[in-house]
């Protein structure tokens, strides 16, 4: 698993998907 910047909200997440609904 690879970190990435979320450009849906911001944050970084280390799976496939952004985790904030």
């Amino acid at each position: 698993m690879k970190a990435f910047k979320c450009d849906r909200c911001g944050l970084v997440h280390t799976g496939g998907a952004c985790l904030t609904s």
